[in-house]
């Protein structure tokens, strides 16, 4: 038994209402904790003292105010609100008032439904252009074979180099930018197109890290490779891949993680003053318990310097190699769309009906609010008028 669970049983243990297990666990625990026996003997003079405290009368007439008192939070004043719940039981016309706020009612379920199937037809993307993030962001697309102009080298380096004056965003001299892309080419020698992605890829250092195929109709054949690329070849080798087929689709994005760098960096050389600390504290400990608090300390100070490192570690590999997103596909042949299992049309579906429920719960909001001043305003008239049945003219 713990000196928790003892403590807890300490007040039955003196009143005689534990069953003969529990007693007997009490007493050995006790048997062995000076602590919990102390704390025994502390609740037992406690009792004792107030035993021996004499029972005092209470005043006179305090039986009747407490009933009073209770009698008075019992009654409920007649509010207007009460007066209008009333009135709405004993209306005769309360089956036309349920018709219009049926009629209300669907009216909101049509807008939210209308709401929820154009918000599930979704925004047709751009088909080209080049979008620069706050954060440093890229996201470059094209479609068909012609690219889109890209904006002046200039205007980029000064997005990239710390932003417009008014941005709190720091400079940073060695920034970290994580770069994809992804390509879509059309070839007519599946076989021969790949197996030269794959050399231009290996010769420049990098590996694939995944790749899928799939057969359409005789011999024609696509697939999907995801290779990995030096940072510094990430360009070149994008040229040379797009030589390999005709362009269908280009898509280049980048994130800006410098400042999450930076501030790991800065939280890592903190937690490791902090640790050197402990160590110059632990070597100063002079009983066995001060060298085991220390040491507690310096074991999750050393866990978070840990995670930290993993932290930069796993951003130094994503910023180092690059991420290129392959789709070879026959010509003019889309490719087939991936199977979807039941677990994701399920989880999809019930995706939709949260979306759905939003939407239609935000067009009651709307409802509600626009309908608020016409309501009140028909309560106003309606107390007003009851006022006036009861006082009768003058």
């Amino acid at each position: 038994m713990k000196c928790r669970e003892a403590g807890d049983h300490l007040s039955a243990y003196l009143d005689n209402q534990l069953d003969a297990g529990l007693r007997g666990r009490l007493e050995e625990h006790l048997a062995g904790c000076p602590g919990c026996r102390r704390e025994l003997e502390e609740l037992r003079c406690t009792v004792e003292l107030c035993r021996d405290l004499e029972e005092v009368a209470p005043p006179a007439g305090f039986h009747q105010a407490v009933s009073r008192a209770v009698r008075g939070a019992a009654r409920v004043p007649r509010t207007p609100w009460r007066q209008l719940g009333r009135w709405w039981g004993g209306l005769p016309y309360r089956g036309v008032a349920v018709a219009a706020a049926v009629l209300v009612l669907v009216f909101a379920l049509n807008l939210g439904w209308e709401g929820a199937r154009l918000g599930f037809m979704g925004a047709p993307a751009p088909d080209e252009g080049m979008v620069l993030g706050k954060g440093g962001d890229v996201n470059f697309s094209r479609g068909g074979g012609d690219m889109a102009p890209a904006p002046a080298a200039a205007e980029m380096s000064e997005g990239w180099a710390g932003g417009t004056p008014s941005d709190p965003m720091p400079v940073y001299s060695d920034r970290k930018i994580i770069q994809n892309a992804d390509l879509e080419l059309a070839v007519e020698e599946f076989d021969r197109a790949f197996r030269d992605i794959v050399f231009l890829v290996e010769a420049a250092g990098g590996y694939v890290e995944g790749s899928s195929f799939w057969t359409g109709d005789g011999d024609r054949k696509g697939g999907h490779l995801r290779l990995r690329v030096p940072q510094e070849s990430f360009l070149r080798v994008l040229a040379q891949i797009e030589d390999k087929g005709r362009l269908l689709h280009k898509s280049i994005y980048g994130q800006d993680v410098t400042l999450s760098y930076v501030d790991t960096e800065a939280r890592l050389g903190a937690l490791k003053l902090q640790e050197e600390q402990l160590l110059t504290i632990l070597g100063r400990a002079q009983t066995v318990g001060e060298v085991l608090q220390v040491q507690d300390q310096l074991g999750r100070v050393r866990s978070q310097i840990e995670s930290l490192i993993a932290t930069l570690r796993n951003l130094d590999r994503l910023v180092s190699f690059s991420t290129i997103g392959v789709n070879l596909v026959p010509p003019s042949e889309e490719p087939p769309p991936p199977p979807e299992d039941l677990w994701s049309r399920i989880v999809q579906a019930f995706l939709n009906s949260l979306r759905t429920i939003a939407r239609l719960g935000e067009q009651l909001i709307v409802l509600a609010v626009g309908l608020a001043p016409v309501a009140g305003l028909l309560a106003i008239v309606y107390l007003g008028w009851r006022l006036y049945r009861r006082r009768g003219p003058g």
